[in-house]
């Protein structure tokens, strides 16, 4: 077995991927850091089928929540179902989306599970050839996949700008301004999360909403004067 391996410093996770695309190989990417498995990319003949991310699950029932395609009361009904199959599977025979509408939202987690490992700049990657997923419902093309990376890297740029950096930690403000007390129950999440001791990567890691949103949350609460960065001692 020939298994492609390499230091994230010496090559772009562009130039990994397309190395594999442009083989048309089948296998599996697995990105490690801090000596520990981070997370995986499956691919099939150079397209992207599946990924997951170690500490970071971000199941596809939480994204539809998170677009209010369904409720949680209707997505704990759905899990609790006794009839077969995959989730996906289940959701179609509900009659809450069809098969289209689901591929876009496989898509959407796709794009969001690799983010995360578009991210790890320290680390080190093998690609293990012929190793499949337990499931696969998708196929992307590596370029259509970078381009939705480098969109979502731009917005984190962004969030950036107000939150510099994962080890910063928030706090609740004790004098808000009364008029932007009004919360949607993802930013109830989040604020009952700051407690002045966590890190804002502690956070976005745990959170339900999945790192990428949970980041913008916090920026917009910030923003808002509802969260104040703690000084650092």
């Amino acid at each position: 077995m020939n298994i492609l391996k390499g230091d994230l410093k010496d090559f772009s996770f562009y130039d990994i991927l397309t190395l594999i695309k442009n083989i048309q190989k089948s296998g599996v990417l697995i990105i490690e850091s801090g000596g520990e498995e981070f997370g995986r990319i499956y691919f099939d003949h150079g397209e992207v089928t599946h990924a997951s991310v170690k500490n970071s699950p971000l199941p596809i029932g939480t994204l539809l929540v998170r677009h209010k395609k369904i409720d949680e009361a209707e997505l704990e009904r759905i899990l609790s179902e006794e009839r077969e199959g995959k989730f996906g599977e289940k959701l179609v025979k509900s009659g809450v989306m069809d098969k289209e509408e689901l591929k876009k939202f496989l898509k959407l987690q796709l794009v969001e599970r690799c983010l995360h490992l578009f991210l790890v700049k320290d680390g080190s990657f093998k690609f293990i050839p012929d190793e499949k997923p337990e499931e696969t419902n998708i196929k992307m093309d590596v370029d259509e996949l970078m381009l939705e990376l480098t969109r979502k890297y731009d917005e984190l740029m962004e969030i950036r700008k107000v939150i510099p950096d994962d080890d910063i930690v928030l706090k609740v403000n004790p004098e808000p301004d009364m008029d932007s007390m009004t919360f949607s129950k993802d930013e109830w999440e989040i604020v009952f999360m700051c407690d002045g001791k966590k890190t804002v990567g502690e956070i976005a890691w745990s959170s339900k909403l999945g790192y990428f949103e949970a980041l913008k949350t916090m920026r917009d609460l910030v923003i808002s004067g509802i969260l104040l960065k703690e000084e650092k001692k």
